[in-house]
């Protein structure tokens, strides 16, 4: 039996491992959190509005409380003690910030219940100013039950070398200790998640084709963060009943040392949740993982790229010096197509040519701000986009270029001539291709569409059907490669013809044919993708 030395050592080391890993993950997810769903376009989503204001706690969870609680357990030294204000404004603020994300959850699972509703008051309910009332009500609600933590807690003097900051008064400490910490910091945040988890859950069941893909998925990653908080809360609620049925019984230094060490191992896990939803929406989503697949890749050729200059055209031949941490001007193309996709919810040509033209002349998504290895093809597009729109312009009575590039698409559509595949026959290009991963990860379900919009999304920008066609065939690849047929079966020369239903029974260009299946047969992995990116690039 291991000794009061013991065990006192073993809760020093996991206090000090365990807050370590909580600092250094947590910041890094919840600033990951914090970006991603800041985009003033996700925020327009209610339930991503709650995850956002939620995101911004957790930081401020992790950074703040868990630091502090790293020195005072970990290394023993409270820099706050020793003064009366500190002890009471530490209290505060951890209090604060460790309440207030768990309301934003449970309201994001509220929200996800009524989103799915097949009531139609219920659904009005999801909405963003719906939305920003909770989120006051329930921020203030926290700020003010801990109003009593600024008057109460005080620096008190254990012994001669040791002050900690606690409080004296027993009516506080049963009311926190009874009703605050057990009641509204576990069995009621436990009890609303599993309750709207399973509402939740039926709904999406009952109604299942009339919600998208996103909206499932996104429902479906709400409610398991919130089985995965339940079960990281188990230890910590079962302190509380723990306390409560051992209160009046005496207790002997071994016996509150082994009880010290299941503490700290139960307020460890209660944090799992602010430190690690980010990495939970990252497992849980195969489009983010692809798409961070896809920009890590791009990023290994970063140092290859040639600086572009997109005024005066052609390149410069210098390297551009990109960062490890910065990708090149395919992913921000892809990234355009994907934030379009996302946002319309749909595939809305006018809108990928707009955020294309933003990453062109403003450095839209791109590491640097400014637009990084657009070759002529794309240029001379996007300058033909540019010029159709300001004829749009004139027919609209000449807009602000904010509103132009918001119209419907009735509206443009309603314009006289206007055409949204701003390239000519026989123009050819490697952008189209290396853009496209989007939309066979948004539409992997089904095979046809993706084929088929990854050849409309080339033919915006690129006119020559071959490189459509090499588009389609790739966006078949991935599409496959997604719905889990095997390495041999992608590589195979019959590739096409046993998947001829995804391209509508149309056949494809004889030159895209025959390259396609001798690469695929020749090449694997990687190479097969840089071997289709050199065939689009043939006849540049």
């Amino acid at each position: 039996m291991a000794s009061i030395e013991t065990l006192v050592w073993i809760t020093e080391q996991v206090s000090i491992c365990g807050y370590l890993i909580l600092l250094s993950s947590g910041i890094i997810g919840s600033c990951a959190n914090i970006y991603i769903f800041s985009r003033k376009r996700l925020r327009r989503n209610s339930c991503f509005h709650y995850i956002f204001i939620a995101s911004i706690f957790d930081f401020l969870n992790i950074s703040f409380s868990v630091s502090t609680r790293l020195m005072v357990d970990g290394f023993k030294f409270d820099p706050f003690a020793a003064s009366s204000i500190g002890c009471r404004i530490r209290t505060y603020i951890a209090f604060v910030v460790s309440f207030c994300p768990m309301g934003c959850r449970c309201l994001a699972i509220i929200d996800r219940y009524l989103c799915t509703s097949r009531s139609f008051l219920l659904r009005n309910l999801s909405s963003v100013k719906v939305a920003d009332r909770l989120l006051f009500i329930n921020c203030s609600l926290w700020f003010l039950i801990g109003i009593p933590m600024l008057v109460v807690f005080d620096s008190i003097h254990v012994n001669s070398n040791q002050v900690t900051c606690n409080t004296l008064n027993k009516e506080f400490t049963n009311y926190f200790s009874f009703f605050v910490n057990p009641v509204l910091y576990f069995f009621m945040p436990v009890i609303i998640i599993i309750i709207f988890s399973t509402l939740t859950y039926r709904n999406i069941r009952i109604v299942n084709r009339r919600f998208n893909v996103k909206m499932k998925q996104l429902a479906y990653m709400i409610i398991i963060e919130t089985i995965i908080f339940v079960i990281s809360s188990i230890p910590h609620g079962t302190r509380f009943i723990y306390i409560l049925l051992t209160n009046s019984i005496n207790k002997n230094d071994y016996r509150k040392a082994q009880e010290n060490l299941f503490y700290q191992i139960s307020r460890i896990t209660f944090f799992f949740n602010s430190a690690f939803s980010f990495y939970i929406y990252f497992l849980l989503s195969t489009e983010v993982r692809s798409l961070a697949g896809l920009v890590v890749g791009d990023v290994q050729e970063a140092g290859n790229e040639r600086i572009d200059d997109p005024i005066h055209g052609g390149k410069s031949g210098r390297k551009s010096n990109l960062q490890m941490d910065q990708w090149t001007g395919n992913t921000s193309m892809a990234l355009c197509l994907a934030s379009s996709l996302i946002t319309q919810r749909a595939f809305n040509p006018y809108d990928q040519l707009v955020r294309y033209k933003w990453w062109y002349k403003y450095g839209y998504l791109s590491p640097t701000g400014h637009c990084l290895d657009i070759d002529n093809v794309m240029r001379n597009s996007l300058e033909e986009f540019c010029r159709r729109q300001t004829d749009l312009n004139r027919y609209y009575g000449y807009l602000t270029e904010d509103k132009l590039d918001r119209l419907s698409t009735d509206a443009i559509y309603r314009s006289v001539g206007f055409d949204v595949n701003c390239s000519r026959q026989g123009v050819s290009g490697n952008a189209a291709l290396a853009r496209l991963a989007p939309i066979p990860l948004l539409y992997y379900r089904t095979p046809a569409v993706a084929v088929e919009l990854s050849g409309l999304s080339a033919r915006l920008t690129h006119g020559d059907d071959r490189i459509i066609d090499v588009c389609r065939y790739f966006g078949a690849l991935i599409t496959a490669a997604i719905r889990g047929e095997s390495k041999e079966a992608l590589l195979s020369h019959r590739f096409y013809d046993d998947h001829r239903d995804w391209f509508d029974w149309k056949d494809l260009h004889p030159n895209t044919k025959t390259s396609s299946a001798k690469n695929a047969h020749q090449y694997s992995g990687k190479q097969t993708r840089f071997r289709l990116c050199h065939f689009a690039k043939a006849d540049e």
